[in-house]
């Protein structure tokens, strides 16, 4: 997976000297119809069979049904959407994430910091990739917690 990012930001700089912050914004917008014209293309000229079946499957993206859950459990913790937890507290969720950030308004380049995240559960949707393997989403609505307000 690295590689494939290191590869789309390779191909989106072209020798020129972006900021890193504009890389970034381009590969969260564009990198998924990148990785799949990419993946075609190396199908093409090495064979089906010299790429990951994983990493084709998620190129070519998921079937275009997808399940939505009104609970979901997950290595022993239950989940419920925001909108039907009544009367528990099972739709809270923390996220610990590698995070890029500049160290002052005039550092040039990013670092990576842990950041932690705080939310509740909008929706759980499944996505079934060819029927050999499928994932679980979260959608989350996250709260500011540096926020006075």
């Amino acid at each position: 997976y690295e590689l494939l990012c290191r590869a789309h930001a390779d191909e989106i700089t072209n020798g020129r000297n972006l900021n890193p912050d504009v890389v970034e914004r381009i590969q969260n917008d564009k990198f998924h119809e990148w990785i799949q014209a990419h993946i075609k293309k190396l199908e093409k000229e090495n064979g089906i069979h010299n790429i990951e079946k994983d990493i084709r499957l998620l190129a070519r993206g998921p079937v275009n049904a997808a399940k939505i859950y009104c609970a979901f459990n997950s290595r022993g913790y239950h989940f419920t959407p925001k909108r039907l937890d009544k009367e528990t507290q099972n739709s809270g969720v923390m996220v610990t994430a590698k995070t890029a950030s500049y160290d002052s308004a005039r550092d040039a380049n990013p670092v990576l910091h842990d950041v932690t995240y705080y939310g509740r559960v909008i929706d759980i949707v499944e996505l079934n990739y060819s029927g050999q393997f499928s994932v679980v989403l979260f959608k989350c609505g996250w709260v500011d917690v540096f926020s006075e307000t």
